[in-house]
């Protein structure tokens, strides 16, 4: 009986997990517009075409027009949302933008 519980447990969480993270997508490339009203963010993808992705944000963009980042997101239709965003420009400057 026990190790039935731990098969399914170990089932359940492996489901868990995969149901939270399985269709994430990861793109890198270059801000080209940030609206930190509506929390948007456009990048140009890096890989070809090279095309303008838009990018909807749960907060403020940590990045700025010109900035290299690397976002990780879910893709329903044509909405994108991010999940995790690494600005890597400033982790390049050791995390400090030069004023």
């Amino acid at each position: 009986m026990m190790p039935r519980v731990q098969s399914l447990l170990g089932v359940s969480i492996v489901l868990g997990c995969t149901a939270c993270y399985g269709d994430l997508r990861v793109v890198q490339g270059t801000v080209v517009a940030v609206d930190d009203t509506t929390h948007t963010l456009a990048v140009r993808d890096e890989r070809a075409p090279n095309a303008v992705l838009p990018f909807q944000l749960a907060s403020p963009a940590a990045a700025e027009k010109g900035d290299v980042v690397r976002m990780a997101f879910r893709q329903q239709g044509e909405s994108r949302s991010v999940v995790r965003l690494m600005n890597v420009t400033r982790s390049r400057k050791g995390d400090r933008k030069q004023k």
